[in-house]
């Protein structure tokens, strides 16, 4: 029962942050004062944190943890056991490289940065089921 509800709470806040783009991302085009910003936090991690050496660092870091969550998550289904969370995760890291080439969106940063916490959060849930070693 309590990796029920932890597991609501982690959902919760994975889709509250990329909901958060999300939204960001719709209201774009429909208020100026949105698009402003968008555009000036776009330049600004653009120069900070989106760097083509950065751009490829992230790539690789999210196709690893790809591939090692679905190794591992074919390892346990062999076993007899179901991580759902390890499934998530591979699945968060596909969604993050097909981001990761969507530049022509408005809220490009916040969009990567919204799937760099879920996959984190979703990394400490697969932790906490690992360290109790029973699926979800």
């Amino acid at each position: 029962m309590k990796k029920v509800i932890l597991y609501s709470i982690f959902f919760i806040l994975q889709y509250a942050v990329l909901s958060g783009a999300a939204v960001l991302e719709y209201l774009a085009p429909k208020k100026m004062g949105v698009a402003r910003f968008l555009l000036y936090r776009k330049e600004i991690y653009g120069e900070a944190f989106f760097t083509d050496g950065l751009v490829k660092t992230y790539t690789i870091f999210l196709i690893a943890g790809c591939i090692i969550c679905f190794v591992l998550f074919i390892v346990k289904l062999k076993k007899g056991k179901k991580h759902f969370s390890l499934l998530m995760s591979a699945l968060y890291n596909l969604i993050g490289l097909a981001l990761l080439s969507a530049e022509e969106l408005s809220a490009y940063p916040f969009h990567i940065l919204g799937i760099f916490i879920a996959i984190v959060l979703q990394y400490l849930f697969a932790a906490v089921i690992r360290k109790s070693n029973k699926p979800l």
